[in-house]
């Protein structure tokens, strides 16, 4: 998400790139995040084990929420932070010159 932050920011206002961003990375946090949580909870759900299906309720329980803080929270980081991210960033060789 931040590289699609940075990308879109050369272009628009810390707002719409923040935007954009959430936009270009949903489909991606959300495939990954729930095949984790899918297999977490098959886990919890499988598993006869009492530790193994407490292992996996944690994993799906923490999935969930860093799922949730990525989507509502990063964009809303990126831009109050943005001043000192686009300091701190690295630059190609060839937007230097």
């Amino acid at each position: 998400m931040t590289n699609h932050y940075l990308e879109a920011r050369k272009n628009n206002q810390k707002r719409e790139a923040s935007d954009i961003a959430v936009s270009k990375s949903i489909p991606s946090i959300l495939t990954s995040g729930g095949i984790l949580v899918s297999a977490a909870y098959l886990i919890k759900f499988g598993s006869t084990m009492n530790a193994v299906s407490e292992l996996g309720g944690l994993i799906g329980r923490g999935t969930l929420l860093s799922m949730f803080l990525v989507i509502f929270f990063l964009p809303h980081i990126l831009v109050l932070f943005d001043k000192a991210i686009e300091k701190t960033t690295f630059r190609k060789r060839k937007e230097a010159k």
